[in-house]
């Protein structure tokens, strides 16, 4: 095999190879986006049910004083 001959063939598997890596590239950054979606929606739904309890702590405080500033 000629040094012309094994450039040529390292050429293309290099190609390959890039071919192969921007394929890659593109399988991960839609993973990427889509794990960045779930944690933003994790997020949201953990900020709604934590503002939601404290409502709900908030209102059996208020349910407590007011009973209790009732009986008195």
């Amino acid at each position: 095999m000629t040094l012309k001959e094994k450039r040529k063939e390292l050429e293309e598997k290099l190609e390959k190879l890039e071919q192969l890596r921007d394929r890659q590239l593109l399988i991960y950054t839609g993973a990427r986006r889509n794990r960045e979606m779930l944690t933003d929606m994790c997020e949201e739904k953990r900020g709604v049910y934590e503002t939601d309890m404290a409502r709900r702590d908030q209102r059996n405080l208020d349910d407590n004083h007011m009973s209790r500033r009732g009986r008195g």
